[in-house]
């Protein structure tokens, strides 16, 4: 008999959030900065380990683009908001495809 290896359980080195919305003002919202709430993540001393860390926002789209229907943004978390957790990114691109998220049926 040879040696036993232990299994472990695997990595994760992906972490999920939450979209909360656009970074914004009395009259205007700014699409490249985005709200996010970290799982697992409650205060902002936590939320400093991801600070440069990229982050992806995956979603599917109908029509073809490059022979598939997922389209990317990718962004950078940049600094803490609040004292929660919740992380400021930064996306190079407008992230108008995360409006579509449904927050709480206001229109």
């Amino acid at each position: 008999m040879g040696k036993e290896i232990a299994k472990k359980a695997p990595i994760r080195l992906w972490v999920k959030a939450k979209f909360m919305g656009f970074r914004r003002g009395k009259r205007e919202q700014h699409e490249h900065q985005t709200l996010l709430k970290l799982e697992g993540v409650n205060d902002s001393k936590a939320a400093g380990y991801y600070f440069g860390k990229r982050v992806v926002y995956i979603y599917r789209a109908k029509s073809l683009r490059k022979n598939t229907k997922f389209r990317t943004i990718w962004g950078r978390i940049i600094k803490a908001h609040g004292n929660n957790g919740t992380c400021l990114l930064y996306t190079s691109d407008a992230a108008d495809d995360m409006q579509c998220v449904d927050l709480g049926g206001r229109r």
